[in-house]
């Protein structure tokens, strides 16, 4: 679990989810580089965003994508100060 998440975010909001039997193709791309798989809920029930992605009625709660940049940063910045003082 990237403790970096849990620092900007409050461990109430970043979980290790189990495994899930959806499709994606990050499997083909970690099989070549380094990868990382990070879900961002988009989940809104007060504004009725409650479908899964992948289907014809999904929708995403825009609000989220600067949480998302923000984590993707923090993550990387993470890595970076990690590789700098190896």
């Amino acid at each position: 679990m990237p403790h970096c998440l849990e620092r900007v975010y409050g461990t109430d909001h970043v979980r290790l989810v189990a495994p899930q039997m959806g499709a994606e193709d990050i499997a083909l791309f970690a099989e070549r580089v380094p990868s990382l798989y990070v879900k961002l809920g988009s989940r809104n029930t007060a504004r009725g965003i409650t479908v899964m992605i992948h289907t014809e009625d999904f929708d995403i709660d825009e609000d989220v994508l600067p949480l998302g940049v923000r984590a993707l940063s923090t993550l990387l910045w993470d890595e970076l100060e990690q590789r700098a003082r190896r």
